[in-house]
């Protein structure tokens, strides 16, 4: 079963239907994946597009900053709307790959701000995503880069506001410690309330409370020019009753950080770096289409090679292909091929249950080689009807059989298979029992090819076994 989780792994980012996601490489994120909804109307485009390339810039710079050189955004890639032109941006536009939003840009919501971030976890957990609404994007803002900083923190490493909130019983403004009433906050110099604690001004403004020489903190005040650095020992206030210290058990906000797996392997230090500017990549949302050919003969039947093909076939589906994915399956015995599933979008779990579902518990019992050629066949017919109904995909075919005999009609479909720009990835499962493997199909093709080779017990399990 492991054997075929590598296999899935390796079709699933061949032919980009997978993204390994944000990961931190010799101190720098790679593919940082900003999402921008099909809601956010195309106008100003071009402006949008520039200053969200200008904020994951500074927002790069102040990462790199605030973690003493520890990491910064090294490559990011920005998902266009499908209403948008390939005109509203300069660069090169690719279809997508699978990638999943770190960040979604939506259409302006009053009530939730510009700019937050979902988190359902606890204190050095992820979060699920960081959202912006699109007015942020429509004028240059050269503090937006580290209020998205801010919010990168909770979405990557797990901590948490250092503020309190109007009318907020579990997070107050204010807060008394001994004698003295103080604002909600953690910072290096002392914060002026400004009236807020007293109620004589409910004008509540960080960039008036913070003293222009305070150097902290990004979780309390990062709209503040001056401020630069997470709370540490130094500076953090663990009576404060803000949201991290209670969810992080009064632990300052870079000591959590920077127990973070992103921090705890050895890596490049990036004291060296001199260009702290991503990389921006731009996609486009487009459908992938795949369809699954199994060979239903009794050379399926090596043990219980069939029980673990139907159990990786189900994770298969069931996990790791992405809901942008069309799947088909067609069963193939000596004689025909048999759609017993057609091409399914795979939006919901019920849609995704009707494929393993119509797999048998059984192979057939035939014993000649499987019409590969029939099921292949089959297949660039259901693409080419799909694509005139729908428009065009990228279309791919993945064959799972113990090899192949040559034949005449194999390579002819070949022919068509070249002509429709379609992509056989083959399997050799559970093992190479015919003429010659499938690995000509794929390299035919400019696909992939693995096998996986079932192994016999030795006689000792095999007693054990059948006794």
């Amino acid at each position: 079963m492991k054997y075929f989780n590598i296999v899935v792994f390796v079709f699933l980012n061949y032919f980009g239907l997978f993204a390994t996601g944000l990961e931190l490489r010799d101190g720098g994120y790679e593919d940082l994946v900003v999402s921008i909804s099909d809601t956010v109307p195309a106008t100003n485009c071009k402006e949008i597009l520039h200053n969200l390339e200008e904020t994951l810039s500074s927002a790069s710079r102040y990462l790199f900053s605030a973690l003493h050189g520890k990491a910064y955004l090294r490559s990011s890639t920005i998902i266009l709307p499908s209403s948008w032109s390939n005109s509203c941006t300069s660069k090169n536009v690719v279809p997508l790959s699978g990638e999943t939003a770190d960040i979604t840009v939506l259409p302006n919501d009053h009530s939730r701000g510009l700019l937050w971030t979902q988190q359902s976890a606890g204190c050095e957990q992820p979060g699920d995503q960081i959202f912006m609404g699109f007015g942020a994007l429509e004028k240059k803002d050269p503090v937006l880069g580290h209020s998205l900083v801010k919010e990168f923190a909770k979405y990557r490493y797990g901590v948490f506001e250092e503020q309190g909130y109007f009318n907020d019983p579990v997070y107050p403004l204010c807060f008394k410690d001994g004698d003295t009433v103080k604002i909600t906050g953690c910072s290096d110099f002392q914060i002026n309330d400004n009236g807020i604690c007293d109620g004589t001004n409910k004008d509540y403004n960080t960039t008036q409370m913070v003293d222009p020489r305070a150097r902290t903190s990004i979780m309390f005040a990062a709209e503040v020019p001056s401020v630069s650095m997470f709370c540490d020992a130094g500076n953090h206030d663990p009576n404060a009753p803000t949201k991290h210290n209670l969810l992080c058990k009064r632990r300052n906000t870079f000591d959590v950080i920077l127990t973070h797996s992103d921090f705890q392997a050895e890596s490049k230090p990036g004291s060296d770096i001199m260009d702290t500017n991503p990389k921006i990549y731009y996609k486009r949302s487009g459908k992938t289409r795949l369809i699954l050919i199994v060979e239903n003969t009794n050379d399926m039947a090596t043990r219980e090679s069939w029980y673990f093909l139907r159990s990786a076939i189900k994770k298969f589906i069931m996990v790791d292909l992405p809901g942008s994915t069309e799947l088909g399956l067609i069963l193939t015995n000596d004689t025909d091929a048999i759609v017993v599933s057609p091409l399914t979008s795979l939006n919901t779990q019920v849609d995704r249950l009707t494929i393993p579902s119509a797999m048998p518990y059984n192979p057939g019992e035939a014993g000649q080689s499987a019409c590969l050629h029939c099921a292949i066949k089959k297949a660039l017919e259901i693409f080419a009807t799909k694509t005139k109904a729908a428009g065009a995909a990228t279309n791919v075919i993945i064959v799972i059989a113990p090899g192949m005999n040559n034949s005449t009609q194999l390579a002819d479909v070949l022919k068509d298979v070249k002509k429709q720009a379609v992509r056989i990835a083959t399997v050799n499962y559970p093992a190479v029992s015919k003429q010659q493997s499938l690995d000509i199909l794929a390299q035919e093709t400019n696909g992939v090819s693995y096998s996986v080779i079932e192994r016999k017990f030795n006689k000792k399990r095999m007693v054990l076994v059948t006794q």
